[in-house]
This record gives structure tokens, sequence and C-alpha cells, in this order.
């Protein structure tokens, strides 16, 4: 018997050894997850507001979605457990916003070009779906959000075009208009218009309820590298009607995984660079006390890769904190399973001016078995941040 168990322990350490060498994970990652029970507030008047990434990858292949629905359905069950305010999402909806037909298949070999770099993460291919597809099943999934939570979404580069921000039109009305989730509905005080002059939810300006303390708070949404006729329109309702009041600014390519501000040319869609609209919008708005992100990433399972925060500053030297977070490729690259279920958790504190973020996956955490693995604990995935008032 003995002889068995030791037999069956050299089996699992091979196994793991083998593990970590197929899909390349470092061990830097090892070290930086622990169990720390499931999520609670640090006070119980605090608010929290979910913060997703890129969720693209969960929904090409049809066996990621159901981590996403983990997520999901985690949120809406904590809801009031956690006082939930809002969901946040950073753009990339989708992978391929327009294509009738299924991608070409793409091995993980071809994706990653064969390099031992990144990791030959599974042998598989990338895609069972077409965009049709893939809008709807992110669609079913947020339905279990709908009249239990507001979630407040922008547009990425794969949401626009046919394929990787090739051109502006995007489906995203299509799929998530604002009268499907009645809290939406309630928080919505503006929209934008897209480049044919219609009303679009890739711009749009909601109230965010964290608390009396906090006072009148507003998430500003932003489409994928603005137009400057979006800029316009946002400067403009931004300085009529809300002077004196905060807001958090959601746009899919701002910060990258390097703390700059980048510029992207290659994308074909007319629009305002990164580093341009810190410096000809947000900078110049004292109004816009945050910016979050997501978009930036390598084909890597490391953790500080997906993820950066640096303090920006306004023209009247006030500080605007920048968080980038986007986990898509943590699960195996991106040919991987999406992102291992890693959203954030935002607690803003009852002071009106903290919050602290915390790192955690509900894919790993509702079982005994992994729960050691769901709290993300370095300093770049759990600390407190001000926003001033």
């Amino acid at each position: 018997m003995k002889k068995c168990i030791i037999l069956l322990s050299c089996v699992i350490c091979a196994c793991s050894l083998q593990a970590k060498k197929i899909f390349n994970v470092p061990e830097s990652c090892y070290q930086q997850v622990k169990d720390l029970g499931d999520p609670k507030l640090e006070n119980e008047k605090s608010s929290t507001v979910i913060l997703l990434g890129d969720t693209q990858n969960y929904t090409h292949f049809s066996p990621n979605i159901g981590i996403l629905n983990i997520m999901l359905n985690w949120i809406a069950f904590e809801r009031n457990a956690l006082n939930i305010s809002a969901v946040f999402g950073v753009g990339d909806i989708v992978q391929i916003s327009n294509m009738l037909e299924v991608p070409e298949q793409i091995s993980t070999k071809e994706l990653v070009k064969g390099t031992k770099k990144d990791g030959l993460y599974r042998q598989r291919s990338c895609y069972d779906r077409n965009s049709t597809q893939q809008w709807q099943a992110i669609s079913d999934a947020f339905k279990v959000l709908d009249n239990k939570v507001p979630y407040f979404i922008t547009t990425g580069n794969h949401d626009h075009g046919e394929k990787w921000g090739d051109a502006r039109p995007t489906r995203f009305n299509e799929f998530f208009k604002p009268e499907r989730n009645i809290k939406n509905l309630e928080a919505l005080m503006h929209v934008g218009k897209d480049k044919n002059n219609k009303p679009c939810l890739e711009n749009a300006i909601y109230k965010l309820n964290v608390g009396d303390t906090w006072g009148e708070m507003y998430v500003l949404c932003l489409e994928f590298k603005p137009r400057q006729e979006v800029l316009d329109w946002a400067k403009k309702v931004i300085e009529q009607r809300y002077k004196d009041k905060r807001f958090i600014m959601l746009t899919h390519s701002f910060l990258n995984k390097k703390g700059e501000l980048p510029k992207e040319p290659w994308y074909k869609l007319d629009g305002v660079e990164a580093a341009d609209v810190y410096e000809t919008f947000v900078k110049k708005i004292p109004q816009i006390k945050a910016v979050f992100c997501g978009h930036s990433c390598d084909n890597n399972n490391g953790f500080e890769q997906s993820t950066c925060f640096r303090i920006l500053k306004n023209e009247k030297g006030g500080n605007i904190p920048t968080m980038m977070f986007n986990p898509q490729t943590v699960g195996g690259g991106f040919a991987g399973n999406g992102g291992d279920g890693w959203l954030r958790i935002l607690e803003f504190k009852p002071d009106g001016e903290t919050i602290k973020v915390k790192t955690y996956s509900p894919f790993f955490g509702i079982s005994p078995m992994t729960k050691h693995f769901a709290w993300r604990v370095a300093n770049f995935d759990m600390f407190e941040f001000k926003l001033d008032k």
C-alpha cells in the first residue's frame, strides 16, 4: 500500500511538471495565488463594481463560454452580499465582429507561430463559431444579469468592422439594446451617435450609484479609437451638465501593459489614438477622475502581462488613476480558455474616495479542489487607490 501511494505521488508530480512545461505557466503564478475564502466586503457599507477584461476568447470556441457563464452567474448570485452596483466591460466583447462564415481553422501552433517562448498551449482549432454565434453567445451569457445588475460595456477593435477593427460598423447595438435590462435603462443618461448619425450605446453616459458618500458618480463609455466628433460630444455634455461631478471613463485601448499610452495606426478605422485622447480630452476635463481599459496583453499565461496601473495627471494637477485589465490569455494564450474566469472586484469604500482592487476567479473559487488558485495576491493584483473629489 505504501509503495502504491509513493508511486501515485510520483505520477502526480510528473504530471504537474509536464503540465507546467506544456502550458508554460510561469512559476511565479503559483506563488501569486491563494485561497482567501469567499469574497466579502471589508466594510459592510461599501459598494462594489465588477470589472471584466476582454471577453472575446470566451466566445469564439464554444466550450469556453461556460467559464463566462460561471462568472456572470456568480455576479448575479453575489449581488446582494457584495452590494454590487454595476459591471464594467472594457471591450473586445467578441472575437470576430461580422463574418458570416466560421473563420478558417487555425491551430494553436500556427497561432503562436511555433515559438517556444510563448508556449504551444493546445493543439486544437481556435474557432467553431461565426460572428452571429459569438454575439448570440455573449448576449445569452449576460441575460442572467438583466433586470438585476446594470452593466456598462464599451466596444473594442474586435467588435468593429468585419474583424479586428478594419472598419467602424459594429453589431453591439443589435444585441445589447438598453431596454433589455431595466437597470441599464434606469442608469442611462445620454447616448452618442455612430458614424451614420444614429444613437449608439458604444458612446454613452450612465449614472453610477455606489453610495451617498460618493455623491453623484457617472460612467463615460467611449468606442474603440473614438472619433473626434464623439470626443467633442462627450466634452460638451460633461462641461455643460456635470461641472462638479465625478466620472470614470471606460474605453478599450488607452493604457498598455508597459504603462504606455499607445498609438496604433494599423487599425484602419478612423479615430483618435489613445495618446491623443489623453492629451486633448482626458487631460483637459477635470471631471474625469479615473480611466479603465483592456486590450493589451501578451500571448502567455503570466499574470503581470494582463494588467497595468499608473496615475496620470490632468491640466490642473489632479490625479487620474488609470487601470488596464485584460486576462484573456492567462488561461492558455490566445487559443486558451478565455481567461481562467479572472475578474476584478472594485470595492468603493464609504469614505467616498478609496477603491480597493481585488482579483478573483469564480471559476476556480467554485470548487474546493481549485479554491487555492482563486485569488491573485501580487501587489499588482491587490491594491487600493483614491479618486480625487
